[in-house]
């Protein structure tokens, strides 16, 4: 069983995870943070900690005392953590099956699909050719580099 601890301000404090893919305005589930409602970034592994504390400083990915700038997460802020809404969920296996490729942040953590005309889903659809599902890990993405919605 989780447990919930209620920030004394805003209580379960629910905040929108937005749909995975940086195109889509949707949102495809809610967190609720309780007093767990920042993001901080590891300075010794880079990784992003999702759902920590104001003042924790344990990296939840290597578990070195290195977590700093701690961010307050918001419906505007939230990283995609649910995965993808109904809608982008169909879209993409459809994109997919036409001859694009998927995609995963590596940094943040969003998907989606690479369309079928661009070039990485031309050299990688040369080696598994489509209706057959194939991704990428990228090591940024537009979410990264400021240029999504939730950036």
């Amino acid at each position: 069983m989780s447990h919930i601890y209620l920030d004394k301000e805003k209580g379960v404090n629910p905040v929108i995870v937005p749909c995975a893919n940086p195109e889509c305005k949707e949102g495809a589930g809610i967190a609720m943070l309780g007093i767990n409602g920042y993001m901080a970034t590891c300075q010794k592994c880079g990784k992003v900690s999702i759902g920590v504390g104001k003042l924790t400083s344990t990296c939840l990915n290597c578990k070195a005392r290195a977590l700093g700038n701690h961010v307050e997460l918001t419906n505007k802020n939230m990283p995609p953590i649910e995965g993808f809404c109904n809608s982008c969920k169909k879209k993409i296996e459809d994109e997919v099956k036409a001859g694009g490729i998927y995609y995963r942040c590596l940094k943040c953590g969003s998907q989606g699909v690479v369309k079928r005309d661009a070039d990485i889903s031309i050299e990688i659809r040369k080696k598994v050719a489509a209706p057959d599902p194939v991704g990428v890990e990228l090591p940024d993405c537009q979410y990264c580099q400021g240029e999504g919605d939730a950036a």
